[in-house]
Order: structure tokens, then sequence, then C-alpha cells
């Protein structure tokens, strides 16, 4: 079996079921890395809310903890901001570094 069958995938903008792929980083990485390039791309705006937490266990077939820890990561890197009983929303737009 090729090591790239057993990656987690990012196709058309979406990232695969991580269940059951036992992905060489943790899985909370690989999430924070997909919303990264969400907002790199353009697919989100400075002030979009992020998908919810729910949306992306059930999507992803992970635990809450991880989601919460992708997320954390990104409150700590200043790109995302917490607002209690509304979500999780975009703070910053980020550059390509080709763009740069």
């Amino acid at each position: 079996m090729s090591k790239a069958s057993t990656q987690p995938s990012i196709s058309q903008g979406r990232l695969q079921s991580l269940r059951g792929i036992k992905p060489s980083r943790p899985k909370y990485e690989v999430i924070k890395d997909f919303l990264l390039q969400e907002l790199t791309n353009g697919n989100y705006e400075p002030g979009h809310a992020l998908p919810s937490e729910n949306t992306l266990i059930l999507k992803l077939g992970v635990a809450r903890n991880t989601v919460r820890q992708a997320i954390d990561e990104l409150v700590k890197d200043g790109l995302v901001k917490r607002i209690r009983g509304k979500g999780n929303y975009f703070t910053k737009q980020i550059q390509n570094k080709g763009d740069e």
C-alpha cells in the first residue's frame, strides 16, 4: 500500500474523514492546517464563522477534543476569536507564502 493512500486527503477544498487513518502528524494539526489553507485560499474572510465543532466532528470522524485543540491553536495564533454561544470566527486574513 502506498504512503499517499494512508494520509488524509484534501480534495476540492474539503478534508476527507480522518476516521481510521494514522497520519504522520497529530490529527489536530491536520485539521488546523486545513482551516488555515481555507483562509489562505480566500474561502473565508475575516469575520466569517468557521464550520461548527459538530460539523467538523461529523465530517471528519474525530473526537470533540481533537477539533477543539485545532481551534485552540488558531486562537493562540490570533487567527480565530471564540464568541461564547455564537461560534468561532476568523479574525485575520493570511497571505499565501508566494504572495509575499
